[in-house]
C-alpha cells in the first residue's frame, strides 16, 4: 500500500524527535511506499485524480535519529490502494477544517484516511472527554458571567484553568484565581483565543505530573508521566516538562481502552489521552504526538508498533 503523509513544513519540525517523521521512517523501514503531502501542494479535482507529493529520503546519525530529510517531487494517483495520514498539527481553525473537507472527498475516491476526517470533526479533543461518566468538571464558556456560574457550582474551588478550545502544547493555558480575576481580563483572554474557552478547576496534582497514553486501534502503545518544571503547572514537554515511563493503573487503562475502542470504531484509531487524577482530560486525535519521547522512555521505537497494527 502507498502511504501519503499530510505533514507540516519540515522547517517547522524538530527532525530528530518529530512523531510524524519517526512514524514515516518506520513505514519506509517496513518497505512501504511513503510520500509527503504539504498543505500548499494539496488540491482536489473531480476530473484529475493525481496529487503532487514528495518522496522522502531519511538520513540518520549515529543514534539512528533523523538528521536530514531529502525530497524528490512526484505524483500519486488517488486509488483504493492509497492510505492518507492526517498529520497536520493544530490550531483547529478554518484552514484545518478545509483540509478535512478535502480529505472527505479523497475518501469518496476510495482512499483510506487515518484519522478519519469525520471522526476528527465529530470528537473534539477537549469536549469528547466531557462525555465520560467519571470526568473532571468542565465547561465551554464565552462570557465572564458563565465563568462565575460554573464556579458557583464548585464553591470549594477558587483557582481555575482557562484554555483555548483549539490550540495545543499548552499554548494559552492560564491559571486564575476567580476572586482576583476581572471581567476585563476574561474578555481579553477570550478575544485572544477566538471567543470560546474551556474552564476546569485547578487540580494541584498537576504539579506532580500528567500522564500521556497513546493508543492505536484500541491497543495501548505506551504511556509516560510528564512532570512540569518546578514552579510551573504546565505538564507539556514543549513547555519544559520532564518525562518518564509509567504503567497505567488497571482502572485507568480500562477507561482509556473503552474510549479508544469507541473512537477506533468511528475511524479514529490513533489517539493520545492526557490523564490527570485518573481521568481523561484530553483525547488528542488531530495529530497525536510524543511518540519519540514515549519511545525513549520505553527503550523501543513505538512507531514500529503502530506500523504493525496498520
Amino acid at each position: 500500500m502507498k502511504h501519503v503523509i499530510l505533514i507540516d513544513p519540515l522547517k517547522k519540525l524538530i527532525l530528530k524527535k518529530d512523531s510524524t517523521l519517526l512514524f514515516s521512517k518506520s513505514l519506509v523501514d517496513s518497505k512501504n511506499d511513503v510520500f509527503f503531502l504539504f498543505r500548499e501542494d494539496f488540491c482536489i479535482s473531480n476530473i484529475d485524480s493525481y496529487i503532487d507529493v514528495s518522496v522522502p529520503t531519511f538520513e540518520t546519525g549515529s543514534s539512528s535519529e533523523i538528521t536530514c530529510v531529502k525530497l524528490d517531487q512526484t505524483k500519486v494517483k488517488v486509488t483504493s490502494d492509497v492510505c492518507f495520514h492526517m498529520r497536520l498539527e493544530p490550531p483547529f481553525d478554518t484552514n484545518y477544517l478545509r483540509v478535512l473537507w478535502m480529505l472527505k472527498f479523497i475518501q469518496s475516491k476510495g482512499a483510506r484516511v487515518i484519522n478519519d476526517p469525520s471522526g476528527i470533526m465529530n470528537f473534539q479533543e477537549k469536549i469528547f472527554p466531557m462525555e465520560a461518566q467519571k470526568t473532571t468538571p468542565t465547561a465551554v464558556i464565552r462570557s465572564f458571567e458563565q465563568f462565575k456560574v460554573f464556579a458557583q457550582n464548585l464553591p470549594k474551588e477558587r483557582e481555575f484553568i482557562l484554555k483555548p478550545l483549539d490550540l495545543f502544547q499548552g499554548l494559552g493555558v492560564t491559571k486564575v484565581d476567580i476572586s482576583k480575576f476581572s471581567d476585563i481580563e476574561f474578555v481579553k483572554l477570550s478575544n485572544d483565543f477566538g471567543g470560546l474557552l474551556i474552564v476546569q478547576p485547578y487540580l494541584k496534582k498537576i504539579e506532580h505530573g500528567e500522564i500521556r497514553s497513546t493508543f492505536y486501534a484500541g491497543q495501548e502503545i505506551g504511556s509516560i508521566l510528564k512532570t512540569p518544571p518546578k514552579g510551573s503547572f504546565l505538564a507539556n514537554i514543549a513547555q519544559g516538562a520532564s518525562y518518564e515511563k509509567i504503567n497505567l493503573k488497571p482502572n485507568v487503562r480500562d477507561e482509556c481502552k473503552r474510549a479508544a475502542k469507541f473512537l477506533n470504531e468511528k475511524g479514529v484509531p490513533w489517539v493520545a489521552f492526557d490523564l490527570l487524577d485518573g481521568k481523561i482530560s484530553e483525547a488528542n486525535t488531530t495529530c497525536p504526538g510524543l511518540i519519540y519521547e514515549t519511545s525513549v522512555a520505553h527503550g523501543e521505537n513505538l512507531a514500529d508498533k503502530i506500523v504493525e497494527l496498520i
